[in-house]
């Protein structure tokens, strides 16, 4: 009778045993899991980071040409059209 209710306890802790290891080991993959959607989150957010940034700076780049050329255009007019009005304000004078 001692024997029996022996191999009943060692068999309950066994299985106890087994169940909290079983438990341990899907909390522990649970983690892994929401660690590697955090990863993945952070890897896409820094892409899309980049990405801005480099939209951000091709715009930047793409209005500064734009700035320069418009500026090169029209200086050389505006000079001219300076010099005309100083030569013709002189004449006057």
């Amino acid at each position: 009778m001692l024997k029996c209710f022996e191999n009943t306890r060692k068999r309950e802790y066994e299985k106890a045993r087994k169940r909290e290891y079983e438990k341990a080991r899907i909390r522990e993959s649970e983690k892994a899991r929401i660690r590697e959607s955090e990863n993945t989150r952070k890897r896409e957010y820094e892409k899309a980071r980049i990405r801005d940034n480099e939209k951000e700076q091709k715009l930047f780049l793409e209005r500064t040409l734009f700035r320069s050329r418009f500026l090169a255009a029209t200086k050389l007019p505006l000079e001219a059209a300076l010099q005309r009005s100083r030569s013709t304000c002189l004449d006057f004078v």
